[in-house]
């Protein structure tokens, strides 16, 4: 609830990511992985599975396992370069 996570939300809320209630949109659950552990960093927020699972109500375990089956996959890099982006702008 930072200003600054407060940015960040709306920028990704912009970009088509996520709903005005911080819910992921017509995401997989390894890019849902791969967007919680980016938003994490940025965010300096230590436990993403746990935060992000609360709030997308996903089990902390699934979320882990969609983030590692994420980094396994091809269009994980085109889908980080658009988070990328989106937090960038």
């Amino acid at each position: 609830s930072t200003p600054r996570a407060q940015t960040l939300f709306s920028k990704l809320t912009a970009g088509g990511l996520q709903d005005e209630c911080r819910q992921p949109q017509k995401l997989s659950n390894a890019e849902k992985g791969v967007l919680a552990s980016l938003i994490a960093t940025r965010l300096e927020i230590d436990t993403p599975c746990q935060t992000f699972g609360h709030l997308w109500s996903m089990k902390p375990e699934t979320l882990r396992a969609a983030f590692n089956k994420g980094l396994e996959q091809r269009k994980t890099a085109a889908f980080m370069d658009r988070v990328k982006q989106l937090m960038a702008e």
